[in-house]
């Protein structure tokens, strides 16, 4: 890694699979002074079809909830349109599933227009403190997306990749937030939002 991103570390493969988990969560616990008053993380999936369906995604919300953001918890930001199809998808998987009896896995879940982001980009970030880069590259063989990038506490990786999200969410209304944890209304939750990253 070039010195002016450390500190960093490199990463291959899903951030869902509990080796690279294991060893994002060392980083960041090695590297990041205190979990006090932690802000929230924002999760940017890639766009593809296998993303999320790792049997140790929970595992590692779990894992973030409890030791990296237990205040704040996660939002999820996935590329959707705002249709009654998508949002009910999203629910049923991430959320409160079919009925809404179940907890939700992520604590917000707030579209990102389609086209805002290259779809191969995943985007992992804690404002302020750490953050994940992945490019969800086809294997050669199979064509099937293997994740590579680096994980970074360096600051100036941070807000630059919080203004990249800021900058895809810009334009969004209170359609664009799926759902939030306690019910809380759309529009001071997208707020909520803008303010942790930045806007």
């Amino acid at each position: 890694m070039p010195e002016w991103l450390a500190p960093s570390i490199r990463l291959a493969g899903s951030v869902t699979i509990s080796a690279t988990a294991a060893r994002l969560f060392e980083f960041i616990k090695t590297s990041v002074q205190s979990n006090d008053d932690a802000p929230p993380v924002f999760w940017l999936p890639a766009e593809h079809a296998a993303w999320g369906r790792s049997e140790t995604l929970a595992d590692v919300i779990r894992e973030i909830n409890s030791e990296i953001s237990s205040e704040g918890g996660i939002t999820l930001l996935p590329r959707a349109d705002l249709d009654t199809r998508s949002r009910r998808d999203l629910v049923r998987q991430y959320g409160g599933g079919k009925e809404g009896r179940s907890q939700p896995l992520f604590a917000a879940c707030v579209a990102v227009p389609p086209n805002a982001l290259p779809l191969s980009l995943e985007i992992i970030v804690q404002p302020t403190r750490w953050t994940v880069i992945l490019i969800h590259v086809p294997a050669p063989k199979t064509a099937y997306p293997v994740p590579i990038g680096y994980a970074s506490t360096n600051p100036e990786v941070v807000d630059a990749v919080c203004a990249c999200l800021t900058a895809a969410i810009a334009k969004n209304d209170e359609r664009s937030v799926f759902w939030t944890r306690g019910d809380i209304a759309a529009s001071p939750a997208l707020e909520d939002i803008r303010r942790h990253l930045g806007i």
